[in-house]
């Protein structure tokens, strides 16, 4: 592995516009593995709003990880949800976004980034985290799995 060339921080309203090109990518990359990943009409923009609307969420934290250069190379969203109240634990982790340039990959990025999202859940008092893969996305499948991830329940989808 190659020494780290970049930080993880808080992301800021400066960095919408960096993230939002990073999501383009993420759901290009998604797309070409299942073409049922679609998006509507204005959806980087409506990204944009989210990841806004985010910034200011006291249960919502979105990381970026930035070279030295002041480049973002990658962007993390995780949140505080709310199990229904029939479930226990009332409240748990869940990642809803990790992308890392496709150019900066294999250098620990997608591993700090998690890591950031990890340190701030437990800092929550979060005891367990949940996220969705493709089941196509291999590389994803092993990163996640090599993070300790395991099958808990399977998303069917239909066409209509």
């Amino acid at each position: 592995m190659r020494a780290m060339r970049y930080m993880v921080r808080t992301a800021e309203e400066r960095d919408v516009e960096a993230i939002v090109g990073l999501w383009r990518e993420f759901v290009r990359f998604h797309r070409e593995l299942d073409d049922r990943v679609r998006t509507r009409e204005g959806s980087a923009d409506s990204f944009a709003a989210l990841v806004r609307s985010l910034l200011e969420s006291d249960r919502d934290r979105v990381a970026v990880a930035e070279t030295a250069e002041g480049c973002l190379i990658g962007y993390a969203i995780g949140s505080d949800r709310d199990n229904p109240p029939v479930l226990g634990p009332e409240r748990f982790g869940f990642v809803t976004d990790i992308y890392v340039d496709e150019r900066h990959r294999r250098e620990g990025v997608a591993r700090a980034l998690f890591s950031d999202l990890e340190h701030w859940f437990k800092k929550r008092g979060l005891t367990s985290v949940e996220l969705g893969v493709l089941n196509v996305n291999t590389l994803g499948q092993a990163f996640w799995r090599a993070q300790g991830f395991r099958d808990f329940v399977d998303r069917l989808r239909r066409d209509l």
